[in-house]
């Protein structure tokens, strides 16, 4: 279940039901309902996997907002303004993510080099250069520190694979082999 209490009392949380009987939940429905949204995911285990993606997904926000609040403040930036700013980017996600899952399906080296529409250089760039402003400014850089870490293990030791889609960060974080010797497909 996603959401405290007083979303439970609104019927504003988002329920994630699995069952080896959809037919089960689906009777089940109207009466959750009034807790909130209800979600069928598949088989039991799938709600968990769910819920897990979804309030991990709230979780980075929260952090990605935390790490830069410190900035926009600084800068006198209005912070509804931002908000405003990254609801908008957050309405792409699922778009994104659909895209992303596509390219994906290929874990040949190829895939990941073939039309990337943002490498692993150009996202450790972007994560890199706010480094010198937070440390000039002795502000905490935890996130983008993170952030370079998993995008220089996906990169390759020796950044052999720094040219690939962004999605090769499927081999760190979705994989347990990201340091096989040679790419085949799943």
């Amino acid at each position: 279940y996603c959401g405290g209490p007083a979303k439970v009392q609104r019927g504003g949380g988002q329920l994630f039901l699995s069952s080896a009987s959809e037919d089960a939940c689906r009777a089940c429905e109207p009466l959750l309902r009034l807790l909130g949204q209800t979600t069928f995911c598949g088989k039991v285990g799938a709600s968990r996997a769910v819920d897990y993606a979804a309030v991990d997904m709230a979780f980075v926000t929260l952090t990605a907002f935390l790490s830069n609040l410190a900035m926009l403040e600084r800068e006198g930036a209005d912070i509804d303004e931002a908000i405003r700013a990254v609801a908008q980017r957050l309405d792409a996600v699922p778009d994104y993510l659909s895209q992303s899952y596509q390219r994906m399906q290929s874990r040949e080296e190829a895939a990941y080099t073939r039309d990337p529409v943002a490498t692993l250089s150009t996202w450790r760039n972007f994560w890199a250069s706010r480094l010198p402003y937070f440390e000039q400014h002795g502000m905490p850089a935890h996130l983008p520190h993170f952030a370079i870490q998993l995008l220089d293990a996906a990169s390759g030791e020796d950044g052999e694979f720094k040219d690939a889609d962004v999605t090769r960060l499927q081999e760190v974080l979705r994989y347990a082999d990201a340091d096989r010797a040679e790419s085949n497909d799943r």
